[in-house]
């Protein structure tokens, strides 16, 4: 029977304040020319700030991957051997979101490192990528009438939730590059809450797409002047009359090198947040031109000493300084960040190291570090590195719909974004700064309910499209030949969407099995010699009592099997897993 359909997503909202609410917050971090202390204090359309608060941070802490910490010397020799599928599926999905069989059939053979190569050198499939035609509309003056600015907000939500409908979709292409867009969008965190504007939305995620998988250190010269940022921590508020710590605190601790180094000691001080605040000052907010603008009177042009070093520095020569006396540190926090998005979730302190070198010497070049990591012996190592990550949300939900092919119809954009938000992954909205805390994490019980009945309930979206989609999905996995076939596409589905291997895996069994008369049509000496006992046993599962013989995957009854058994295997642990 179809799963009842989780909600009505029309109704969810992405703002609960008032337009009130969201102009006061606008106006907090206006243009500097609008503050208190210039000439024209008489203007009416002034409102004095409100009290500066710190954004709330806190450490965070690695939990412990699939088989703990990996405690042996990495290696980072690159594999040259050809791909099996086993591998392929562990590649496509680390770089992407899911691993259609097609592409599991295309890149099987193929020498590994070569593979991977073409994936991080792709190009990306920026061409499903269309910038909205809204994106420099501006909001009202600032003494428009209410009418105006709650019209004003209405509309924007549209725009932003219409933008995150085509985001989804733009991730069910798969790329590495989106890929990457979500994993930045984690570690440089802002949230639409505070910046309110959908243009702003939009020009952060395209500077996180357009830095992927280029310089990291470009990436944290163009974040430091992103509009949604600058409005995130504060930095839109940061001046030579009164600096603001959050942004300079939060790309030391979070962005670039962490609270400590390799060796332990710390990586800065309280006196290099307060100069490195300093170093920043300047820039607000134009809601004229919807970027960021450099108010130079309001730059403290004095010198600021951070890190021992002595210079006036500004935005760009404070962010080189930070690469220049600490880039070992950032290698070693930055390339450990990408580890455990990869790899594992405890690499070693020596694998830490190793990693760290690797990605210094590569001129902190995202895509060049990540063509030898995930080439490496390291990646590939299936004791270790394979199933060792929990599933995000995103990765559960928007893996289904690009692994199905489930048909872009309806709702399909909507539901996903709102049941990974309901699972704990709200796009735009992340808890904090620190992001989110991510693997075991995503696990609880009110999650884990949301996931097993939002990937059951995938299996039917899309009406009869859907059914074609499920269709040949499992005829891709086996082709079928004759009714022995069953055994084969049970064998096929427990491979392909679960990450350890068959033999591992513990399967409850349905009191049905096997049905039919085992005695006059025995199951094939062939497939009881091809395929382990658990993959025979499932086929019973599959099959809930019809006999073998009878199957025929294209009768109708055969849909709601296939259906039915994917569902019950979407609630497997091992699902989870990546």
């Amino acid at each position: 029977m179809q799963p009842e359909s989780p909600k009505n997503y029309r109704d969810r909202k992405l703002s609960l304040k008032t337009p009130a609410e969201r102009v006061a917050n606008m106006q907090r971090v206006a243009p500097a020319t609008a503050r208190p202390w210039d000439e024209d204090l008489s203007r009416a359309t002034r409102i004095p700030r409100s009290p500066i608060r710190s954004q709330e941070t806190g450490a965070t802490t690695s939990p412990p991957g699939r088989s703990g910490k990996i405690a042996v010397p990495p290696d980072l020799t690159p594999v040259e051997d050809p791909l099996t599928p086993a591998m392929a599926r562990h590649l496509l999905r680390r770089t992407g979101f899911g691993a259609r069989p097609e592409q599991v059939e295309e890149i099987v053979g193929v020498p590994a490192n070569q593979a991977v190569r073409d994936i991080v050198r792709a190009p990306h499939g920026f061409a499903v990528y269309r910038r909205p035609v809204w994106v420099n509309e501006k909001p009202p003056h600032a003494m428009a009438s209410d009418a105006a600015w709650e019209a004003f907000f209405e509309l924007n939500d549209a725009w932003t939730a219409e933008y995150l409908r085509s985001l989804i979709h733009e991730w069910t292409t798969g790329s590495l590059a989106q890929r990457m867009t979500l994993f930045w969008h984690d570690h440089f965190a802002t949230s639409y809450d505070k910046y309110e504007l959908a243009s702003f939305a939009v020009k952060h995620v395209e500077l996180l797409r357009g830095n992927a998988v280029g310089s990291f250190r470009t990436l944290v010269h163009r974040m430091t002047t992103d509009p949604a940022m600058l409005i995130y921590l504060d930095g839109a508020l940061n001046d030579r009359y009164a600096p603001n710590e959050n942004y300079a605190r939060e790309l030391l601790e979070l962005f670039t090198m962490g609270r400590e180094g390799p060796d332990g000691t710390p990586n800065y001080n309280e006196h290099d947040v307060s100069e490195l605040a300093r170093a920043m000052t300047g820039f607000g907010i134009s809601y004229e031109s919807l970027t960021s603008v450099f108010h130079p009177s309001l730059f403290d042009e004095d010198d600021k000493t951070i890190f021992g070093r002595t210079n006036p520095y500004n935005h760009e020569s404070a962010v080189n300084l930070i690469f220049l006396e600490r880039g070992d540190e950032v290698a070693f926090h930055i390339a450990g960040k990408l580890f455990r998005e990869f790899v594992h979730q405890e690499p070693d302190h020596d694998t830490l190291l190793a990693l760290g070198t690797e990605f210094k010497n590569r001129i902190y070049h995202v895509g060049n570090f990540l063509e030898t990591l995930l080439s490496s012996r390291l990646f590939f190592d299936s004791e270790n590195a394979v199933a060792a990550r929990i599933k995000s949300p995103i990765e559960l939900l928007v893996g289904q719909v690009r692994e199905f092919g489930i048909p872009a119809t309806g709702s399909l954009h909507e539901a996903v974004y709102w049941e990974a938000a309901d699972a704990g992954q709200q796009i735009l909205f992340p808890p904090n700064v620190a992001g989110w805390s991510g693997h075991i994490d995503w696990l609880s019980t009110s999650t884990m309910p949301i996931r097993w009945s939002t990937t059951s309930w995938f299996t039917y979206f899309g009406g009869s499209e859907s059914d074609l989609a499920l269709l040949n999905w499992a005829v891709n996995l086996a082709p079928t030949q004759d009714a022995a076939d069953v055994f084969r596409l049970a064998h096929a589905m427990l491979e392909h969407l679960m990450p350890v291997p068959v033999e591992m895996l513990s399967l409850p069994r349905r009191p049905t099995g096997l049905g039919g008369d085992l005695q006059q049509f025995p199951i094939p000496d062939t497939v009881r010699n091809e395929l382990p006992p658990e993959s025979i046993a499932a086929a019973g599962d599959l099959l809930s009592g019809v006999p073998w013989y009878e199957w025929d995957v294209f009768q109708p009854q055969a849909l709601g099997l296939i259906r039915f058994f994917a569902s019950n295997l979407f609630r497997r642990p091992e699902y989870q897993l990546i």
